[in-house]
């Protein structure tokens, strides 16, 4: 029995000495879930991403709260998705100046940028936001959802390694090799979800907020509609009429709502109940933060959509 004993206590601390130490210098503040569940894939053990914006948030108009100024002040890295984005975030890094390293993933090699929808097709009755018409026209001209693209998530942990190995050259070895195997994780989950999808002839649906291009892109989906148009301005009288009529006239199978907003104003537009309406959420907010969050947002997503457009 003692035996036993001693050769399990010798077996643990094998274990314990084969996984890596957790780095005391770590200090990554990352803005989103997904965002910061694929930075959390490349530190792996070496430590722990702080997230910056959890629970139901919307990243659009997040509160910039004392701690969080203090996160991006402090930390030796902080990753957000592009300063239209997280705009607050961008704006108290720019004012207080620092030595930190900012990584932007709109700006990463191998990102793809898609063109948010035209107004023809999502923004019926909406008026165009003169900021279109600046010299910053291209950049408000693109969908930031990026990272619902498995290629754009591939390119972030790439760029992710790159960035951390610049600001711990030491731990190089191991961000690499992280970053890698979770290269191929996603990949995996990518064949998965396109089987999902392979043999679906994506019917007529409507989405809450139009944050969805690049899934759809990706798996051969195209929503009709989004109830907010690409600023999230509140639908005005106009388009609520507009969607209504899409539901009567268009065969419109599901509309898909969102955690982050409220599901009111679905009775309005579809108050015979004519479709089914499930959730979707592009951030994941319900899924717990780390490394296995992305993953886990992603295939949701996928099922909720499949199950949507595939019931009699």
């Amino acid at each position: 029995m003692m035996k036993k004993k001693s050769m399990l206590i010798t077996a643990l601390l094998a274990l314990c000495f084969s996984l890596p130490a957790k780095a005391d210098d770590i200090y990554v503040a990352v803005s989103i879930k997904p965002l910061h569940s694929l930075v959390q894939m490349v530190l792996g053990g070496l430590g722990d991403a702080v997230l910056l914006m959890d629970g139901n948030t919307s990243p659009h108009n997040a509160t910039l709260l004392p701690s969080i100024r203090r996160h991006l002040a402090r930390a030796d890295m902080v990753v957000l998705i592009d300063p239209l984005f997280e705009m607050s975030y961008a704006k108290a890094l720019n004012n207080d100046g620092g030595g930190r390293r900012v990584l932007l993933a709109s700006s990463l090699d191998g990102i793809r940028l898609l063109d948010r929808r035209t107004s023809s097709h999502n923004d019926h009755n909406d008026h165009d936001d003169h900021d279109d018409h600046t010299s910053d026209q291209h950049r408000h001209s693109k969908d930031l959802h990026l990272w619902l693209a498995v290629d754009n998530a591939v390119a972030i942990i790439n760029g992710v390694r790159d960035g951390l190995m610049a600001v711990y050259p030491e731990h190089g070895e191991v961000l690499a090799a992280n970053a890698e195997a979770a290269v191929g994780r996603i990949l995996a989950m990518d064949r998965q979800v396109a089987a999902l999808f392979a043999e679906i002839k994506s019917p007529a649906f409507i989405v809450y907020h139009d944050a969805y291009i690049y899934f759809e892109d990706r798996y051969g989906l195209a929503a009709t509609a989004s109830i907010l148009n690409h600023h999230d301005a509140p639908a005005e009288v106009g388009r609520v009429s507009f969607l209504r009529r899409l539901v009567e006239e268009n065969n419109i199978k599901c509309i898909f709502h969102e955690p982050q907003f409220s599901a009111k104003i679905l009775n309005v537009i579809d108050p015979d109940e004519k479709t089914t309406t499930v959730a979707l959420d592009p951030i994941g907010a319900k899924h717990p933060k780390g490394a296995g969050q992305y993953e886990a947002m992603m295939r949701e997503m996928a099922q909720n959509l499949h199950d949507c457009l595939t019931k009699p």
